[in-house]
């Protein structure tokens, strides 16, 4: 079993665990696939209500979206994690 499958079998256990969706933004993060570490970093945010959580995730879109080339759009997230209380 792969860590990939691992990370889509414990998200069928517990869907609405923002804690597993932020991890799985990570993984797809350190995969160089921004695109889905956005969604999935989005997706966790949707399920929390922690500040310091969503401070994580919004750093996890401002790097997806600085390696994408979109800088209005990471600036404004890297914007969101400061205002949550995130470095």
């Amino acid at each position: 079993v792969t860590q990939e499958e691992d990370g889509r079998w414990v998200l069928r256990i517990e869907p609405d665990n923002p804690w597993l969706w932020h991890q799985l933004s990570l993984v797809r993060l350190f995969q160089h696939q921004d695109e889905q570490a956005a969604q999935l970093a989005a997706r966790s945010n949707s399920l929390t209500a922690d500040a310091a959580l969503q401070a994580r995730n919004w750093r996890v879109v401002a790097q997806a979206r600085e390696r994408t080339g979109d800088a209005e759009q990471a600036s404004a997230a890297a914007a969101r994690a400061r205002a949550l209380g995130g470095l």
